[in-house]
């Protein structure tokens, strides 16, 4: 039994010997530079179609290249190589249901196929005049795996038919970026890098009759440098896109519920230069935009988001083309820019939208502003045409600039809006209607000839001063004009084809021509200056020729009640030239109170007569008549005759009569 056991001993130690020796003599297998021939045939697993392969396919520790062949390869099965070449020229296909896992890989040809390539280390993507050249397509996906990168250093234009799956680095350093196309994908969670060294650059391109290419980044796009990046597919961020001082403009819809964030200086632009199609971006609840500059042109933006754009100096936001902003109740706004410029645009501010100072906004012609909420103009407001309308407030602050001109009309629906500065009107037609209301608590300048209609239940309420300023011009207030302040004809004619009432404590000041469909009614107002009132003029407050002295002129019939007064100086013997004077071309009725003064020191003589009233006709007479002192012995007679009221200075006689004393 002993000696069974010792012989089976002695060979083992025997076996071990000759295994000890055997892997002592072993060398390191080198990794085989595996180039396709497709000598026999397009299988990639047909070892006759490789040279330099030792007489095998390759493995996951051999080096392939792909070149100019007639017949290319096509992988069907799953596979790893340590790096992969495809020559400018050559082709790899991936069949379906095949993986191909690579650590290294240059593209300079095409990859295409229903299979997968998944990328470890790093990647470089080439491109020529070559049409497949730089080329990925086929319904496969390609992964470039986290930890992995991809750069393009060829001054030309990738190509994207498949999709393609970033968990890795992408780093674009040059003008030519990548064009997605054929139903490309490209899906970043990773992160690409984009230097523009200040130069413009297409990131993602499109050929002319794009498929349904697009961008969907849930990772990070970091843009660096002050140059223009232009994406010309679509492009989807529920990642972030962060950016210095350059340009991004995106020209294809998008859905964001992610951050586009940039440094000072930094702009995105929404813009469709060809009009191929409608281009529409929603930016849900959760996204957000913080950058110096929006430009949106031809595009729309709906917005329940985070928007905000610094009203620093500089900053602007511009819409034009046909543009909609659209805010949506839930929207954040947290700024505007410090200028908001409009043509031919649309923007919408929700019910929820409130308390925001806009610094300056341009309001130009087939533009339409729609608040609901409330909101203030601190800097400067030029309307030049379009509408503002929805049934909020806007506020024009007191010491900003606020011009109207343009052309095409100005319209105010629904809208309230105050006015706290000065108000120049200088052109262009302005209608409030649908219960607009116009508060003016500034100066509203009426300075060219011009109409503001009421339309439907509009209304201007002054409670400040309206200036009537230019010469030979003529503004229509053709609408329910509501004074608690002051007008002010300093030039030029105003007309009021509804009529006006002037209330209690307010005042009309005439160097100009006001005109009146319906009588002017002075219920407790002031009239002065020197003017034509071109109609009636009913007198329950106070009316006061001149500016000592002038005169003022009504066309129409002057009626003055009881609780009227009119108020005369005198400062010479010539009417308008050195005494007040109401001139009435038509009927004069008389009631109440004249006041007469003398002024800049005048002392008028026995015998000087005034003519301080003019008319066609005369009925009544004052009930209470108010003259200056005079020396003693003399006194005033008022005199009326069919056309005039004046008064004379006459002295009392005495007579002497001697008598004696007996």
């Amino acid at each position: 039994m002993k000696k069974p056991i010792n012989q089976v001993l002695r060979i083992g130690v025997l076996l071990a010997v000759v295994l000890f020796l055997l892997m002592g003599n072993i060398q390191p297998v080198q990794a085989a530079v595996c180039i396709w021939s497709g000598g026999i045939s397009s299988d990639w697993g047909t070892a006759n179609n490789w040279t330099n392969c030792g007489g095998a396919v390759p493995g996951s520790g051999d080096d392939v290249t792909i070149g100019d062949v007639s017949t290319a390869p096509v992988l069907n099965t799953t596979a790893s190589v340590t790096s992969l070449i495809i020559n400018s020229k050559g082709s790899l296909t991936i069949g379906s249901g095949a993986t191909l896992t690579v650590g290294e890989f240059d593209l300079l040809g095409k990859l295409s196929g229903a299979g997968d390539l998944v990328i470890t280390g790093s990647m470089g993507w080439y491109a020529s005049a070559e049409e497949n050249d730089g080329l990925m397509d086929g319904s496969g996906t390609t992964t470039l795996n986290s930890g992995a990168s991809l750069s393009f250093p060829t001054q030309t234009y990738e190509k994207l038919g498949r999709t393609f799956i970033n968990y890795g680095v992408i780093n674009q350093r040059n003008a030519y970026g990548l064009t997605v196309d054929r139903e490309g994908v490209l899906i970043n969670y990773g992160t690409i890098n984009v230097y523009t060294y200040d130069d413009d650059m297409t990131l993602f391109k499109r050929k002319e009759n794009p498929g349904s290419g697009r961008v969907e980044n849930l990772g990070s796009i970091v843009i660096s440098d002050r140059g223009a990046v232009l994406s010309q597919v679509q492009l989807n961020n529920s990642g972030t896109i962060q950016m210095e001082t350059g340009v991004l403009t995106l020209t294809r819809s998008g859905t964001h519920s992610g951050s586009i964030i940039g440094q000072a200086g930094s702009t995105v632009m929404f813009s469709n230069p060809d009009s191929l199609s409608a281009v529409v971006h929603t930016f849900e609840n959760d996204s957000s935009v913080e950058v110096s500059n929006v430009l949106i042109d031809g595009t729309e933006l709906d917005v329940s988001g985070t928007f905000n754009i610094a009203t620093a100096p500089g900053t602007n936001l511009t819409c034009s083309g046909g543009s909609e902003l659209i805010f949506h109740e839930s929207a954040n706004i947290g700024g505007l820019s410090e200028k908001i410029q409009m043509s031919d645009c649309h923007i919408s501010l929700p019910a929820s939208f409130s308390g925001l100072v806009q610094p300056e906004l341009e309001l130009n012609s087939s533009s339409q502003l729609t608040n609901l909420g409330s909101w203030s103009i601190s800097k400067e407001l030029l309307w030049n045409g379009g509408i503002v309308d929805g049934i909020g407030t806007t506020t024009i602050l007191a010491d900003s600039s606020y011009r109207m001109g343009g052309v095409g009309g100005c319209q105010l629906n629904s809208q309230h809006l105050i006015n706290q500065t000065t108000a120049e009107w200088q052109a262009n037609t302005l209608t409030l209607s649908n219960d607009a209301r116009y508060t003016n608590q500034g100066t509203f300048n009426a300075q060219s000839t011009a109409s503001m209609n009421g339309g439907t239940n509009g209304v201007f309420d002054n409670q400040g001063t309206f200036v009537k300023s230019t010469e030979d011009t003529i503004t229509t207030m053709d609408i329910d004009f509501s004074n608690k302040g002051i007008i002010k004809i300093e030039a030029g004619r105003l007309v009021f084809p509804n009529g006006l009432t002037s209330e209690n404590g307010t005042e009309i000041v005439l160097e100009g021509e006001l005109e009146t469909s319906t009588p002017l009614d002075l219920q407790g107002a002031r009239l002065s200056g020197n003017g034509m009132i071109d109609g009636d003029l009913n007198n329950t407050g106070s009316v006061v020729p001149g500016d000592s002295p002038g005169k003022i002129t009504v066309t129409g019939d002057y009626t003055q009640t009881p609780a009227g007064s009119l108020r005369l100086e005198i400062g010479g013997i010539t009417a308008e030239t050195d005494s007040d004077i109401l001139i009435v071309q038509g009927a004069a009725a008389l009631a109440g109170k004249l006041e007469v003064s003398l002024w800049d020191g005048f002392t008028p003589a026995v015998g000087d007569q005034f003519e301080v009233l003019n008319f066609a006709s005369v009925s009544g007479d004052f009930e209470t008549v108010m003259l200056p002192d005079l020396p003693a012995g003399q006194y005033w007679i008022r005199t009326f005759s069919e056309t005039t009221l004046r008064l004379t200075i006459d002295e009392h006689y005495q007579v002497f009569i001697p008598f004696v004393v007996r």
